[in-house]
């Protein structure tokens, strides 16, 4: 718990008592040329945006390889975002130890060990580069855990695991574009293994979404299926802080951004899915009203 400017955030952040519309000191937009941002999803402007930093060892060895890459992302965000306020968010926890676990022979343990370790390196990173910049509109930083807590998210999150376990006619579609996506996700992570000279087997069969005999081809998909699922509930439901402010428009940093787009699309399918098929229930009620709201997503490439 941390105290500043007399409130008190567990999240951390550098407050003001209102949103303070502010431009960084010798920092202009043209200064942003190294980052090139992409409308993937558009989004209402004006809007509070997210800057999410996985937890994973890939992301934070382009953080380590490329020093001020974090602090320019934020700077950068800050021009882009039309005057809105954003906050940092660590993908830490379950999302990213579930992903991690997909990858075969990861204990939970390990983990949890090993995404708790990238997480507190990204953590002191984002923490530096908020000090220098000094900007109030930068609201602090979020973890997994303060995201998973919130009643929206967990209402969206409930009920696609619902949707998931069900066998009913109006779940299927979003069944099927949940099981491409991760599809998808595990065929992009099969080709950058090959690429790179390791050796890793593909979970399904062919070109179909039928999975491989084995249980632990089997292990694996749930692991990856749950982490999705987490990721896309957090899409749809948005962010929102301890202090009941929303962060709903996500600014993606990124070199590759196939892995988002094939969520993106997931996640556009399951509102259209939401909106027009799903019947309105109490466990349904929560995805429908979140699945309205359209959120934005922008992809942030930076020239390396």
């Amino acid at each position: 718990m941390v105290e500043i400017a007399n409130a008190k955030y567990s999240m951390g952040c550098t407050a003001a008592s209102s949103p303070v519309k502010c431009q960084p000191a010798n920092y202009a937009a043209n200064d942003t040329a190294t980052i090139r941002s992409l409308v993937h999803l558009d989004g209402p402007s004006g809007r509070a945006e997210y800057l999410p930093l996985c937890a994973k060892s890939s992301f934070l060895a382009l953080l380590e390889k490329n020093d001020g890459l974090l602090e320019e992302y934020i700077r950068h965000a800050l021009v882009e975002s039309n005057g809105a306020d954003i906050v940092i968010f660590i993908a830490d926890g379950e999302v990213m130890e579930t992903a991690l676990r997909a990858m075969g022979k990861v204990s939970a343990e390990r983990a949890r060990i090993v995404t708790a370790e990238i997480s507190k390196k990204i953590r002191s990173k984002a923490d530096n580069a908020i000090a220098r910049i000094g900007c109030a509109r930068v609201r602090g930083v979020l973890h997994w855990s303060d995201v998973a807590s919130c009643p929206r998210f967990q209402a969206v999150f409930t009920a696609l695991e619902d949707i998931m376990t069900t066998g009913s006619f109006e779940n299927e579609a979003i069944q099927v574009d949940v099981k491409t996506l991760v599809k998808n996700l595990f065929t992009q992570r099969v080709e950058k293994a090959r690429a790179a000279g390791s050796a890793l087997t593909n979970v399904f069969i062919g070109e179909g979404l039928e999975l491989k005999p084995n249980k632990r081809y089997h292990k694996r998909y749930n692991h990856l299926e749950r982490s999705c699922l987490l990721e896309l509930s957090v899409i749809i439901s948005g962010l929102t802080s301890n202090i009941g402010e929303r962060f709903t428009e996500m600014r993606y940093l990124t070199t590759d951004p196939r892995g988002m787009s094939f969520i993106a699309e997931c996640v556009e399918h399951i509102r259209r899915s939401a909106v027009e098929d799903l019947i309105p229930t109490a466990s349904t009620i929560g995805l429908k009203t979140a699945a309205a709201e359209t959120h934005g997503i922008t992809f942030a490439m930076p020239s390396l």
